[in-house]
């Protein structure tokens, strides 16, 4: 995912991808996470917050389900991720578990 640059002493980057409402961000450390079902009003409120790590505290951090790592995009035609307690899907879309 392209990441803009931010002028923060927490976060490096800052990302978002609107259709699948994913916000990415990389700190200062290295890590970069990955924040799952993000409106864009929260996307955008963090891009115009004066304290950028102090908006991701309080808005973001333990709002919203998050993975640590780049973002990668399902391949074409992949099918779409189930809903959070749907059942499992394998990679040709069929329920298992």
């Amino acid at each position: 995912m392209e990441r803009d640059s931010v002028d923060s002493s927490n976060l490096v980057s800052v990302g978002y991808d609107l259709p699948a409402q994913y916000l990415e961000i990389e700190f200062k450390r290295g890590a970069v996470y990955g924040y799952s079902g993000v409106p864009r009003s929260v996307y955008l409120g963090l891009m115009m917050a004066i304290s950028k790590g102090g908006y991701h505290a309080a808005n973001i951090k333990w709002l919203f389900a998050y993975s640590r790592g780049e973002y990668s995009p399902a391949p074409a035609g992949a099918p779409a991720p189930a809903p959070a307690g749907a059942p499992a899907r394998d990679y040709e879309g069929k329920y298992y578990g």
